[in-house]
């Protein structure tokens, strides 16, 4: 039996007021908030409604603590990252899009160094945890997302696993929660979550709660 269910799309993100949001605008934030506060009493006494949004960190452009995320009244928050680096004409580089869009941001912004691009991933991640903590970590490992037979670099490599124990253990240290996200499966057609099966065996050793 379901008992409660959680809504936390992706907040919006205006890197510059002149240009088109990233993920969900304004308005349809607050459409957002309304309708999830209307389904709690729609199913009050039947379901546990939760109002959430997946909140990436940017440093100095959004995070949880940002005025419109603290003001949205959410039950929780998920923290992410989904942006590692700008272009040289300033446009915010969305790894997570496409292998296309992944191989231009990583040759143009980190010169095809993956360990470079990697690690600032995960400093970013630890980043956020230690000054932005949010309830819940999303979907840690994202950053293999276009790595799935292993072209870019091995998840086995030493310098691969030291990024992710430390960031386990600043996880850790903050008392947070660990999402577990299954999208890998149903919509990349990969054969481990986010983050990977060691990953979630280290983080249990750690006590992480996911």
């Amino acid at each position: 039996k379901l008992v409660a269910f959680g809504f936390s799309d992706h907040a919006p993100i205006l890197f510059d007021p002149s240009r088109p949001h990233v993920f969900m605008s304004p308005q349809q934030l607050s459409d957002y908030l309304a309708e999830i506060e209307r389904l709690k009493k729609v199913y009050s006494g039947r379901i546990q409604i939760y109002k959430s949004l997946e909140v990436d960190y940017v440093p100095g452009v959004v995070s949880v603590d940002s005025e419109h995320i603290r003001n949205a009244g959410l039950d929780y928050t998920i923290g992410a990252v989904h942006f590692v680096g700008y272009y040289k004409k300033g446009r915010p580089w969305y790894f997570a899009g496409s292998e296309r869009g992944f191989a231009r941001g990583l040759e143009e912004i980190f010169h095809n160094d993956i360990r470079a691009c990697v690690q600032r991933y995960y400093n970013l991640v630890r980043e956020m945890v230690q000054l932005h903590p949010p309830d819940i970590v999303a979907h840690l490992d994202l950053i293999k997302k276009m790595n799935p037979t292993g072209r870019y670099f091995s998840e086995q490599a030493p310098w691969y696993k030291e990024e992710v124990v430390k960031t386990l253990e600043a996880i850790a240290s903050a008392g947070l929660i660990m999402e577990v996200n299954t999208q890998a499966y149903y919509k990349h057609g990969a054969e481990e979550p986010y983050p990977s099966r060691w990953v979630i065996s280290l983080a249990k050793a750690l006590g992480i709660p996911m």
